[in-house]
């Protein structure tokens, strides 16, 4: 089987309203046999007036061959979305949360070089928000496989090796980067990060993070945010790409400013990550994280650093 790591670029819109060439977005493609795959994507929509919205789900595809280095997919999953509701009456922004459907029809060109080039038409949809729809290309590269011939023609070919010989292996992390409140106005500051990380078995790793988000004008915050990950091996386990879920809590100094009853959060926390080994010991990872809100704070953190495994 292979895996395929694409980033998208194109137009979103709504109604008569588009984003222009500002939607953007990557996915994590694996192939199960001749004529299924999964799909893991993140998806920004770019900015309408008053809505700020992206999301991240998954797909189960469709694929048919029709040359040795074209496929077609079609596809459809859930996907949650968090969308910054930016009024144009004055009021203070609002950060707002759901679940919703995509589907989606794309075609795919091999390329000799492991490089994928994909066009894609993608529909969303969710209850308590608005439709919308995109036209996306992308340029990937596909993990393993011979190159030059579409994944779904090499269903029984091993091309990432999930079966990691680290299992039971403990890493510690630092990293530092940004934090970025999802509201308008001077919301950057620095952000750094101390990482523990298990790995509980050959796609499941387990982590505890120290968070300090920095001050900037709407937030002051740190915490401890434990996660659950899925990871997917590539390159002789060299490279890994992970999803990860869980609580984010502690304190933010500026809530009480706000008039809240106290300055304690507690925050979902969602995010992806990166990791490449460059040594038996030693590797770099470059994370995202997203703070979900009650409380209309929802930030992205992204954090690069180093780590040391053991």
């Amino acid at each position: 089987m292979s895996d395929e790591f694409n980033y998208s670029f194109g137009e979103q819109g709504k109604g008569s309203e588009h984003t222009g060439l500002a939607a953007y977005g990557l996915d994590l493609n694996h192939t199960i046999n001749d004529s299924l795959s999964t799909d893991i994507f993140y998806t920004n929509q770019g900015h309408f007036p008053e809505h700020h919205r992206d999301g991240a789900g998954a797909s189960l595809m469709l694929n048919k061959q029709l040359l040795p280095q074209l496929t077609v997919s079609v596809g459809a999953g859930p996907w949650a979305y968090c969308d910054t509701l930016i009024p144009d009456n004055g009021k203070p922004a609002q950060d707002l949360h759901g679940i919703g459907a995509t589907a989606g029809v794309a075609a795919a060109w091999h390329a000799k070089n492991h490089i994928v080039y994909q066009v894609r038409a993608n529909y969303y949809t969710a209850k308590d928000s608005f439709s919308s729809y995109s036209a996306v290309g992308s340029i990937g590269y596909e993990f393993g496989g011979d190159a030059g011939t579409s994944s779904f023609s090499q269903s029984d070919s091993s091309s990432s090796d999930n079966s990691s010989d680290n299992s039971g292996k403990n890493q510690i992390s630092m990293l530092a980067g940004e934090s970025a409140v999802n509201v308008p106005g001077n919301v950057r500051s620095l952000a750094t990060s101390v990482e523990y990380r298990r790995e509980l078995g050959k796609s499941l790793d387990l982590t505890v993070a120290g968070i300090s988000e920095g001050n900037n004008k709407f937030a002051d915050r740190s915490g401890v945010a434990p996660e659950l990950w899925l990871r997917e091996n590539v390159l002789d386990n060299r490279l890994s790409f992970s999803i990860g879920a869980g609580v984010y809590a502690g304190v933010d100094q500026r809530k009480e400013q706000e008039g809240y009853a106290s300055d304690k959060f507690a925050a979902a926390i969602v995010s992806t990550s990166a990791n490449y080994k460059f040594t038996d010991h030693w590797n770099a990872s470059l994370t995202w994280h997203r703070v979900l809100t009650s409380y209309d704070r929802d930030a992205d953190v992204v954090v690069a650093g180093f780590g040391y495994e053991y």
